[in-house]
């Protein structure tokens, strides 16, 4: 009789063992969910976040001068109409 409740035991705790945690709270739950890893794609996502910015300013700037071009070349197309 002592068997039966051991074995339920470890038929629940089994399965929670062999879980992945996991940074997302979405996938892993309340028992999968890891504050590190969790912490670590904030990281990511801040870095990717530092990269689009700075390719966005940079575009930005760019833009910036090919439109200054533009009016240089218009008004020296002006100049010979």
């Amino acid at each position: 009789m002592k068997l039966i409740p051991a074995f339920c035991l470890a038929a629940c705790v089994l399965p929670l063992c062999s879980c992945e945690t996991t940074g997302d709270p979405t996938e892993g739950g309340l028992l999968g969910w890891s504050p590190a890893k969790f912490d670590q794609r904030v990281q990511e996502k801040e870095r990717t976040l530092n990269t689009i910015e700075r390719d966005t300013y940079y575009q930005n700037r760019r833009a910036d001068g090919l439109r200054s071009d533009i009016r240089d070349e218009r008004r020296t197309l002006r100049r010979y109409e």
